[in-house]
């Protein structure tokens, strides 16, 4: 999500924002908000990882490879690829 200044946020944001909504109250609008948060750009950017280093040459990974590490690559994947985001075109 954009902050002051144009800015990301490290999550990124939501991976698929939907449009403003109006509510009838405050209440109303809290208790829904936790249903359209949804997973950040971050979140996704890591699924895409994992599904793309689970299908290397068609056998994945080698059973040394704990899944704490492949996770922790695919986040490091993410993150890199919001950090490449914030850069100038």
């Amino acid at each position: 999500m954009r902050q002051p200044g144009g800015r990301m946020d490290k999550t990124g944001g939501p991976a698929f924002p939907h449009p403003p909504l109006r509510f009838d109250s405050r209440e109303e609008a809290e208790e829904w908000r936790k249903y359209l948060v949804g997973m950040s750009l971050r979140d996704w950017f890591a699924g895409m990882a994992l599904s793309g280093m689970t299908r290397i040459d068609g056998r994945g990974f080698f059973p040394k490879d704990t899944a704490h590490d492949i996770s922790g690559w695919c986040f490091q994947i993410a993150d890199a690829m919001l950090k490449e985001r914030e850069k100038p075109e």
